[in-house]
């Protein structure tokens, strides 16, 4: 059992938001910084078959977020969003002896880019067809704090893809959809402890496939 301290920000932030194209185009884009004072991480014990929870003291981080809307005509819309991240333990604290100054927070990828398409189209009858597909991507990133090279992910794209037909009272919408079109693999989660002879791998989902049936009362 641990006591830790309240995590504390100082958060900095400006940023531009414009239309234009008779308001069928949208831009924004925002610059961050957070400063943490006793931020709270995770770290490998070699005495514990578990993560512990300790206070960072100092983390800051930095960062660059732009993202724009475009509906192309009254049925397609198209979206993209990019962002720059850097983020540092900045404290003299240590994991089973190793410093981890300098190093990066868990799940902090540099790079992160996302956009979608949307089509949809109301027919004579009544009836709503859409479709839609969309992707992001994510850098290298740690899953420990220790930024060994086991908890290093490398970076990875997702795409999902999703069909769907309304009821012309918009009461009643079947969609079949698919998840992680490209079948990538991913970690989402890694524990290393070497002192007890394992390397604990949780990954992301495979390709899926469903449907789903949404009923509006």
């Amino acid at each position: 059992f641990t006591s830790l301290a309240p995590e504390q920000i100082t958060a900095y932030e400006g940023g531009l938001k414009t239309t234009f194209f008779n308001r069928r185009a949208r831009l924004n884009i925002s610059a961050f910084r957070y400063d943490f004072r006793d931020g709270i991480v995770n770290i490998d014990n070699p005495r514990a078959p578990v993560p512990i929870a300790i206070n960072a003291a100092n983390i800051k981080t930095l960062g660059v977020e732009v993202d724009a809307q475009l509906q192309v005509t009254k049925e397609l819309g198209l979206s993209l969003s990019g962002g720059w991240l850097d983020s540092q333990i900045k404290s003299d604290i240590a994991a089973g002896g190793i410093s981890l100054r300098g190093n990066r927070p868990v799940n902090a990828p540099r790079w992160t880019f996302s956009g979608q398409g949307t089509f949809r189209k109301t027919l004579a009858s009544g009836w709503t067809p859409s479709a839609s597909v969309d992707w992001n991507y994510r850098s290298d990133q740690f899953l420990e704090t220790q930024n060994a090279p086991s908890n290093r992910e490398s970076g990875y794209w997702l795409a999902n893809g999703r069909s769907a037909i309304a009821t012309p009272d918009d009461r009643i919408q079947i969609a079949a959809f698919v998840k992680n079109l490209t079948k990538t693999t991913y970690r989402t989660y890694v524990n290393d402890l070497p002192n007890f002879g394992w390397l604990l791998n949780i990954y992301g989902n495979p390709r899926t496939y469903g449907v789903s049936v949404a009923v509006k009362f």
